[in-house]
């Protein structure tokens, strides 16, 4: 209890004769975390804008690979076209109901 009665009264006293001392510190203090605060904005902008165009050029790439691709698979899947008949052949009987 004692020592915390010394100190609160050191802090009654001496704070007038800190504060000056010490305000240029602080102020110092608040402009570098200003300027941290911006280069971080800055460095995370540039960041985001590489993410964003490699994510743009992936998406690119998978449009480019789908049109690609659609033709192959159209003709891939497509039924073969009709056989031509023999001459002379008939064509099977309509089925009975």
């Amino acid at each position: 209890m004692l020592t915390a009665t010394i100190a609160f009264f050191l802090g009654v006293f001496l704070a007038p004769v800190i504060r000056p001392m010490l305000r240029p510190l602080f102020v110092e203090v608040v402009r570098a975390s200003l300027m941290t605060a911006d280069e971080v904005r800055r460095v995370s902008a540039e960041v985001r804008e590489n993410v964003e165009d490699a994510a743009a050029q992936v998406q690119e790439e998978r449009a480019a690979k789908a049109r690609d691709a659609a033709p192959a698979a159209e003709t891939a899947s497509a039924p073969p076209p009709p056989a031509a008949e023999a001459p002379g052949a008939s064509a099977p009987p309509p089925p009975q109901p």
